[in-house]
């Protein structure tokens, strides 16, 4: 069900005015940190980033490395900051955004060489003012431009849309609350407690921006510069979560005629022996149980899909599915997958 879910803090403060409104740039860049953790969840990629990763997989793989946030060097999360302290979240498209990167660079490199309190962690902070990649921001402008050019007919057409009917359901719904956090998806990762204090208070003091997110599903960011906060969240947050229910709970019920000793041994024995016909007599005696016993704990793997029992005459002989059991597991793994959010860097 998770998406990437970004927390940033490189923060001052300012009073800006809390607005909410979709913004191109922060789409796209949030799209990076999506792509990089999408392989993790297959179920609920968006049809943008499967058409992206199937026809343009170079594309997706450039844009997915400027999301690794595990990565100790490179421009990472700073991006966000670059756009939003230099007057760059409301333009109608990122071009102007990636053409100025170089020159947002410098300052960048500047700024960090004579702020020795820098919230960056220090790894990346050294790589920047050190230029360890001195041309990264061509780089960076190039896969942005990239990813842009495949993105941008779903952002400006169904995305830019539906995010503009997302941000007017907030607004509405901030006009009659006396508590931000109602105004947001009710499964939004914002309300987490360990967020919704920092977003109640950036609400309170004016300097919030919440930015809803047409290319990402049911994660979102938190990034809080030197200027402004902003909250962004995807749009699909209340149809992952219920899709995510769905599929636990057809999960949960497979899961669960694995969770008996015997059924599981039952299963052991018959994926022990796949080449010799074990009928229902020869388990009992092998568990040392009674043959309606097994029958029983036959009939909850059938239904299961787990076993196939073929009857000749008088007798049962079942059949261990192996497939159908690995897939159990990879749909349980599916539904823990690794986490992929929130990252701070407070």
């Amino acid at each position: 069900m998770e998406d990437a879910i970004l927390s940033v803090d490189t923060s001052g403060r300012s009073d800006a005015p809390l607005v909410v409104a979709p913004s191109a740039t922060m789409d796209l860049l949030y799209a990076c940190f999506y792509l990089n953790g999408a392989a993790r969840r297959p179920q609920d990629v968006p049809a943008w980033a499967e058409r992206l990763l199937r026809e343009a997989p170079s594309v997706a793989a450039d844009a997915a490395a400027l999301g690794d946030r595990a990565a100790t060097s490179g421009p990472g999360l700073v991006l966000f900051g670059l756009a939003m302290d230099h007057g760059y979240v409301w333009d109608d498209d990122p071009q102007r955004f990636i053409a100025d990167l170089p020159e947002l660079e410098e300052r960048l490199r500047t700024s960090l060489a004579s702020d020795a309190e820098s919230d960056l962690p220090e790894a990346q902070r050294t790589w920047i003012v050190d230029r360890a990649e001195p041309d990264w921001p061509r780089r960076v402008a190039a896969t942005l431009a990239r990813l842009w050019r495949e993105v941008a007919p779903h952002w400006q057409g169904d995305g830019r849309a539906a995010t503009e009917a997302a941000a007017a359901r907030v607004r509405e719904r901030l006009a009659g609350a006396d508590d931000v956090l109602r105004a947001l998806p009710e499964h939004s990762f914002a309300q987490f407690e360990s967020l919704a204090a920092k977003v109640r208070s950036e609400a309170a003091a004016g300097r919030l921006w919440i930015v809803p997110l047409a290319l990402a599903a049911g994660g979102g960011f938190h990034v809080q510069s030197d200027e402004h906060a902003a909250l962004g969240f995807g749009l699909q947050s209340e149809h992952v979560h219920a899709r995510t229910e769905e599929r636990v709970a057809d999960v949960a019920r497979r899961a669960k005629a694995l969770a008996d000793p015997t059924r599981l041994m039952l299963l052991s024995l018959l994926a022990g022996y796949p080449t010799t016909p074990l009928t229902v007599g020869d388990l009992a005696r092998q568990l040392g149980v009674s043959q309606p016993t097994v029958s029983g704990h036959l009939k909850q793997l059938r239904e299961a899909g787990l076993v196939r029992v073929e009857r000749r005459g008088n007798r049962s002989f079942p059949t261990f599915e192996r497939d159908a059991v690995r897939a159990v597991l990879d749909a349980l793994a599916s539904v823990l997958h690794e986490p992929s959010g929130p990252t701070d860097l407070d």
